[in-house]
C-alpha cells in the first residue's frame, strides 16, 4: 500500500470533515452534551443504560451519514472516477475515509465515557475489554449499512434520503436516545431488527458483566446483516 498517499488522503479528509463541522457536531459534541443532560436526569441504576445507548451515537453518525455521503458526493462530482488513474487508487480512499470515520466513532464513545465517569462517577462493572470488543462488533455491523448505501446510491440526493431514513429511526428508536423500554410493543417488533438496537443490548450486557448465553439470535442477526451488506456492496460498488 502507498503509505504516503494514504496519509495525504487521510489528512485531507480530516481537514474537510473538521471544516464542514457535521461529524464533529453530530458525532462528538451532540452525544457528549446528551450524556451530560441524561446524567442529571438518570437514576444511578439507569445511568449505565443511558451511557451504553449514547456511546453508539458516534457510530450511527459516522457509519450511516459520514461514509455513504462522502462516497456519494465524490461519485456525483466525478472524483471517484478520477481516482482510478492516480497512484492513490480508490482502495486507499476507501481505507482513509473508513479510518477517519472509525476515529470519529471511537473519540465519540470515549468522550461520552469520560463525561459520564468524571461528572457522574460512572464505572463499568463488566470487563472493559469485553465492552470494547462489543463496541467494535456493533460498529462493524452498523458500518455495513453505510457501505451498502455508498455502493448503491446513484447520486447524492438519493444518498441523503436513504441516510436520513436509516439514521433518524435508529437514533430515536434503538435505545440510543429514547429509552428502549418505553417504546410501544408493536413498534419494538420493528426496531428489534435494527442492528443498533441489538448492539446496544449487547453493550449493556457487556457493561454490566452479564453472560451472552441467551444472545445467540441477536449476535447471529447482527453478523448476518453485516455480511450480507458488505458482500452486496463489494459486488455492486460503482466508482462512476
Amino acid at each position: 500500500m502507498n503509505i504516503k498517499a494514504f496519509t495525504t488522503i487521510l489528512s485531507t479528509e480530516t481537514h474537510l470533515a473538521l471544516r464542514q463541522g457535521d461529524m464533529p457536531f453530530f458525532g462528538i459534541i451532540f452525544p457528549a452534551a446528551l450524556m451530560l443532560l441524561m446524567g442529571f436526569l438518570s437514576s444511578p441504576e439507569g445511568l449505565i443504560t443511558a451511557f451504553c445507548g449514547i456511546s453508539v451515537i458516534g457510530i450511527s453518525a459516522s457509519g450511516l451519514m459520514g461514509i455513504p455521503l462522502t462516497f456519494s458526493n465524490y461519485r456525483h462530482a466525478g472524483i471517484l472516477k478520477r481516482f482510478k488513474v492516480t497512484p492513490a487508487s480508490p482502495a486507499i480512499l476507501l481505507l482513509a475515509v473508513g479510518t477517519l470515520q472509525t476515529l470519529f466513532a471511537l473519540v465519540s464513545g470515549l468522550s461520552v465515557f469520560v463525561i459520564a465517569h468524571l461528572f457522574f462517577s460512572l464505572s463499568i462493572p463488566g470487563n472493559p475489554f469485553s465492552y470494547i470488543l462489543t463496541f467494535i462488533f456493533v460498529q462493524f455491523s452498523v458500518y455495513s449499512l453505510g457501505v451498502l448505501v455508498a455502493a448503491l446510491a446513484p447520486n447524492i440526493k438519493i444518498a441523503n434520503i436513504v441516510c436520513m431514513l436509516l439514521y433518524f429511526p435508529m437514533l430515536l428508536l434503538s435505545g440510543a436516545t429514547i429509552p428502549y423500554h418505553i417504546l410501544p410493543k408493536g413498534l419494538t417488533l420493528i426496531t428489534d431488527y435494527f442492528p443498533l438496537t441489538q448492539g446496544i443490548i449487547l453493550l449493556q450486557k457487556a457493561a454490566t458483566n452479564q453472560r451472552f448465553d441467551g444472545d445467540i439470535f441477536r449476535i447471529v442477526l447482527i453478523t448476518v446483516i453485516a455480511l450480507v451488506c458488505y458482500l452486496t456492496a463489494l459486488k455492486t460498488f460503482r466508482w462512476e
